[in-house]
């Protein structure tokens, strides 16, 4: 697996964040490590929807939005209901 430095990887023109490719991965989870992962991501993602409410950086929150949208896949993936899905 070849490394990319920060300072070498292509630049996202749109988002001014670097362009790195990412590889899928497969990890095995117990029920019970799916569960606290799911429970730990949601908090996260709590977390992350205040610091964008509080954030006035147009180019942070974006990303800061992204980060959410990340942790909104991993938690489909996991089969745990979001933040969204969990109140509606």
């Amino acid at each position: 697996m070849q490394v990319v430095q920060e300072h070498d990887a292509p630049w996202d023109i749109d988002r001014g964040l670097p362009e790195v490719a990412m590889n899928d991965f497969h990890m095995t989870l117990s029920e019970e490590e799916r569960r606290l992962l799911g429970a730990i991501l949601r908090q996260v993602l709590k977390e992350k929807r205040v610091e964008e409410h509080r954030t006035r950086t147009p180019s942070f929150r974006e990303l800061v939005m992204a980060e959410e949208e990340t942790i909104e896949r991993v938690l489909v993936k996991l089969n745990e209901p979001s933040l969204s899905t969990a109140s509606g």
